[in-house]
């Protein structure tokens, strides 16, 4: 996953979106799939848009790797967790998006708006951080 306005993304400069509408926006990211984007996620982390291939097994392979970065990037990876609650997926609402069932399968959980990682998810990654931390310290005699 990279910031929509990073040099490392090839959209909105050296190749046209997927998808019409989207732009090179600060605070916005895409996923990118064995180089192509699979998914705009729109400033506040509220809105996304998918653009996956057409052909199986291909439409699956990416949408489970897109949404297991999403759920990557709520849960912190190397950072601290990010709020995310995805109300939106293609201009529709998230619960009637095929998507969303890639999306629980990765963790996040189905609430009335939309999709979210658990806060106990969030909790756990950042339990397992300092547990590992605490594990590399010298054992007081």
């Amino acid at each position: 996953m990279v910031a929509a306005t990073d040099p490392a993304n090839p959209y909105g400069t050296s190749l046209p979106w997927p998808l019409p509408e989207l732009t090179r926006t600060v605070g916005a990211a895409v996923v990118l799939v064995d180089g192509a984007m699979t998914v705009y996620v729109a400033r506040g982390n509220r809105e996304i848009a998918v653009s996956l291939p057409q052909d199986e097994p291909f439409r699956s392979r990416a949408a489970r790797a897109a949404a297991s970065a999403l759920s990557s990037y709520a849960l912190g990876g190397n950072a601290r967790p990010r709020p995310m609650l995805i109300t939106r997926i293609d201009d529709g609402p998230a619960i009637d998006h095929p998507f969303g069932a890639d999306l629980e399968h990765a963790g996040f959980v189905r609430a009335g708006a939309g999709f979210h990682i658990p806060r106990s998810a969030t909790s756990r990654a950042e339990e397992f951080g300092n547990e590992e931390h605490a594990e590399n310290e010298p054992a007081d005699a």
